[in-house]
Protein backbone atom coordinates (compact mmCIF):
# COMPACT_ATOMS: atom_id res chain seq x y z
CA UNK A 1 0.00 0.00 0.00
CA UNK A 2 2.77 2.41 0.90
CA UNK A 3 4.65 1.61 -2.34
CA UNK A 4 1.40 2.18 -4.24
CA UNK A 5 1.16 5.55 -2.49
CA UNK A 6 4.56 6.63 -3.79
CA UNK A 7 3.87 5.39 -7.31
CA UNK A 8 0.43 7.04 -7.54
CA UNK A 9 1.74 10.34 -6.21
CA UNK A 10 4.63 10.19 -8.69
CA UNK A 11 2.66 9.33 -11.81
CA UNK A 12 -0.57 11.11 -10.88
CA UNK A 13 -0.36 14.09 -13.25
CA UNK A 14 0.58 11.97 -16.26
CA UNK A 15 -2.23 9.45 -15.61
CA UNK A 16 -4.79 12.23 -15.43
CA UNK A 17 -3.63 13.80 -18.68
CA UNK A 18 -2.21 16.80 -16.85
CA UNK A 19 1.02 18.62 -17.45
CA UNK A 20 4.00 16.58 -16.43
CA UNK A 21 7.41 18.22 -16.65
CA UNK A 22 9.16 14.83 -16.77
CA UNK A 23 9.32 12.27 -19.52
CA UNK A 24 8.34 8.70 -18.73
CA UNK A 25 11.87 7.38 -18.31
CA UNK A 26 12.79 10.21 -15.91
CA UNK A 27 9.60 9.58 -13.96
CA UNK A 28 10.25 5.83 -13.70
CA UNK A 29 13.88 6.50 -12.74
CA UNK A 30 12.80 8.87 -9.97
CA UNK A 31 10.25 6.36 -8.67
CA UNK A 32 12.86 3.58 -8.73
CA UNK A 33 15.40 5.74 -6.91
CA UNK A 34 12.78 6.79 -4.35
CA UNK A 35 11.91 3.14 -3.68
CA UNK A 36 15.65 2.38 -3.40
CA UNK A 37 15.99 5.22 -0.92
CA UNK A 38 13.16 3.76 1.13
CA UNK A 39 14.88 0.38 1.08
CA UNK A 40 18.19 1.87 2.23
CA UNK A 41 16.48 3.88 4.97
CA UNK A 42 14.78 0.68 6.11
CA UNK A 43 18.13 -1.11 6.33
CA UNK A 44 19.46 1.90 8.24
CA UNK A 45 16.49 1.75 10.66
CA UNK A 46 17.12 -1.94 11.28
CA UNK A 47 20.78 -1.15 11.95
CA UNK A 48 19.93 1.72 14.32
CA UNK A 49 17.39 -0.45 16.14
CA UNK A 50 19.94 -3.25 16.53
CA UNK A 51 22.70 -0.92 17.75
CA UNK A 52 20.47 0.84 20.28
CA UNK A 53 18.34 -2.08 21.50
CA UNK A 54 20.72 -5.06 21.32
CA UNK A 55 24.16 -3.60 21.77
CA UNK A 56 22.96 -0.88 24.14
CA UNK A 57 24.75 1.97 22.39
CA UNK A 58 23.45 5.43 23.34
CA UNK A 59 21.18 7.04 20.73
CA UNK A 60 22.97 10.34 21.29
CA UNK A 61 26.41 8.84 20.77
CA UNK A 62 25.21 7.01 17.67
CA UNK A 63 23.99 10.29 16.18
CA UNK A 64 27.16 12.18 17.12
CA UNK A 65 29.41 9.52 15.59
CA UNK A 66 27.27 9.28 12.46
CA UNK A 67 27.27 13.04 11.94
CA UNK A 68 31.05 13.15 12.43
CA UNK A 69 31.69 10.41 9.86
CA UNK A 70 29.20 11.99 7.46
CA UNK A 71 30.92 15.36 7.85
CA UNK A 72 34.33 13.81 7.15
CA UNK A 73 32.97 12.17 3.99
CA UNK A 74 31.72 15.54 2.73
CA UNK A 75 35.01 17.41 3.16
CA UNK A 76 36.56 16.37 -0.22
CA UNK A 77 33.52 17.40 -2.33
CA UNK A 78 33.30 20.66 -0.37
CA UNK A 79 36.96 21.46 -1.04
CA UNK A 80 36.56 20.59 -4.74
CA UNK A 81 33.49 22.78 -5.13
CA UNK A 82 35.10 25.63 -3.15
CA UNK A 83 38.19 25.61 -5.38
CA UNK A 84 36.08 25.64 -8.54
CA UNK A 85 34.02 28.53 -7.21
CA UNK A 86 30.63 26.95 -7.75
CA UNK A 87 29.30 27.72 -4.26
CA UNK A 88 27.60 30.95 -3.30
CA UNK A 89 26.79 32.02 0.24
CA UNK A 90 23.12 31.33 -0.47
CA UNK A 91 24.01 27.75 -1.52
CA UNK A 92 25.99 27.13 1.65
CA UNK A 93 23.31 28.58 3.94
CA UNK A 94 20.43 26.71 2.27
CA UNK A 95 22.32 23.40 2.17
CA UNK A 96 23.30 23.74 5.83
CA UNK A 97 19.68 24.51 6.76
CA UNK A 98 18.61 21.37 4.89
CA UNK A 99 21.31 19.33 6.62
CA UNK A 100 20.21 20.60 10.04
CA UNK A 101 16.67 19.42 9.27
CA UNK A 102 17.95 16.00 8.15
CA UNK A 103 20.04 15.72 11.31
CA UNK A 104 17.04 16.55 13.50
CA UNK A 105 15.00 13.95 11.60
CA UNK A 106 17.68 11.30 12.15
CA UNK A 107 17.82 12.10 15.88
CA UNK A 108 14.01 11.83 16.11
CA UNK A 109 14.14 8.53 14.19
CA UNK A 110 16.82 7.15 16.53
CA UNK A 111 14.79 7.97 19.61
CA UNK A 112 11.61 6.63 18.03
CA UNK A 113 13.41 3.34 17.35
CA UNK A 114 14.79 3.35 20.88
CA UNK A 115 11.34 3.61 22.46
CA UNK A 116 9.07 2.01 19.84
CA UNK A 117 8.69 -0.99 17.56
CA UNK A 118 10.86 -0.76 14.47
CA UNK A 119 8.18 -1.66 11.93
CA UNK A 120 5.69 0.85 13.30
CA UNK A 121 8.28 3.61 13.50
CA UNK A 122 9.45 2.94 9.94
CA UNK A 123 5.86 2.86 8.64
CA UNK A 124 5.02 6.18 10.26
CA UNK A 125 8.32 7.67 9.04
CA UNK A 126 7.43 6.62 5.50
CA UNK A 127 4.42 8.92 5.64
CA UNK A 128 6.82 11.62 4.47
CA UNK A 129 5.69 11.16 0.86
CA UNK A 130 2.15 12.15 1.81
CA UNK A 131 3.33 15.03 3.98
CA UNK A 132 5.74 16.28 1.29
CA UNK A 133 3.02 16.16 -1.37
CA UNK A 134 0.71 18.26 0.81
CA UNK A 135 3.46 20.77 1.67
CA UNK A 136 4.54 21.12 -1.98
CA UNK A 137 0.93 21.55 -3.07
CA UNK A 138 0.30 24.21 -0.43
CA UNK A 139 3.51 26.23 -0.53
CA UNK A 140 5.52 25.47 -3.67
CA UNK A 141 3.29 24.77 -6.66
CA UNK A 142 0.01 25.99 -5.17
CA UNK A 143 -1.69 23.34 -7.29
CA UNK A 144 -4.34 21.08 -5.77
CA UNK A 145 -3.29 17.44 -6.15
CA UNK A 146 -5.27 15.43 -8.72
CA UNK A 147 -7.50 12.47 -7.97
CA UNK A 148 -4.75 9.91 -8.58
CA UNK A 149 -2.38 11.74 -6.23
CA UNK A 150 -5.11 12.04 -3.57
CA UNK A 151 -5.86 8.33 -4.00
CA UNK A 152 -2.13 7.64 -3.54
CA UNK A 153 -2.02 9.69 -0.35
CA UNK A 154 -5.10 7.92 1.04
CA UNK A 155 -3.60 4.55 0.12
CA UNK A 156 -0.41 5.48 1.99
CA UNK A 157 -2.33 6.57 5.08
CA UNK A 158 -4.37 3.34 4.98
CA UNK A 159 -1.18 1.29 4.63
CA UNK A 160 0.46 2.95 7.62
CA UNK A 161 -2.66 2.55 9.76
CA UNK A 162 -2.81 -1.15 8.78
CA UNK A 163 0.86 -1.68 9.69
CA UNK A 164 0.63 0.17 13.00
CA UNK A 165 -2.60 -1.53 14.13
CA UNK A 166 -1.48 -5.09 13.32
Amino acid sequence: MVVGCVVLIGVGPSLEGGESKYDTSALLTSIGLALGTGFLFSINAININYIIQTIGFSADQLNYDGAFVYGLALIPPYIYESINGTFTTKDIVSSNMAQVMVTIAVVFMSYALKYGKGANVQAIENMKSVIQTIIVAMFVTRVIPGLVEIAGMLLGVAGVILIVLT
